[in-house]
């Protein structure tokens, strides 16, 4: 089952721009891993760089989907339900992070890549869990 419309063609900006959010995306899992692996399972910290991770490789999978890079994963209505949470709150974090960093630095383009990434990851999500509903609902009528 295909988890997305159809996959459309990608071109120019668009193109690209879904390109760049792969990779910002992969370095996002990788630091997510990274700070993840310095907090003990069961704590506070732990089960929110679970959740992100979780949330992140959906993101990452549906872009590579929308690529071509990959075939289309079935995921089922609850993981893609449980992305839009962690996305969000990340996305959140970011840009009241942004707002507090100096134009120019590291940390300041690192952000920049991860809110743009973000802003293509979401509607994906969304999109997703839209068209899983609909397929879904044709599937009950005879």
């Amino acid at each position: 089952m295909n988890a997305l419309n159809p996959r459309f063609a990608l071109e120019g900006n668009v193109l690209r721009d879904m390109a760049q959010a792969a990779e910002a995306i992969a370095d996002m899992i990788k630091r997510s891993k990274d700070a993840q692996a310095k907090f003990r399972e069961g704590t506070a910290q732990y089960t929110p760089q679970v959740n992100r991770i979780k949330a992140l490789e959906v993101a990452q999978a549906l872009i590579h989907e929308r690529l071509g890079e990959s075939d289309p994963l079935p995921f089922v209505q609850d993981q893609l339900e449980d992305a839009i949470v962690p996305l969000r709150s990340l996305l959140s974090k970011s840009e009241k992070a942004l707002t507090k960093l100096k134009e120019g630095t590291w940390q300041y383009n690192m952000l920049e890549k991860n809110i743009a990434a973000l802003h293509t990851a979401l509607p994906l999500v969304q999109d997703a869990i839209s068209y899983s509903l609909s397929d879904s609902g044709s599937k009950d009528t005879p």
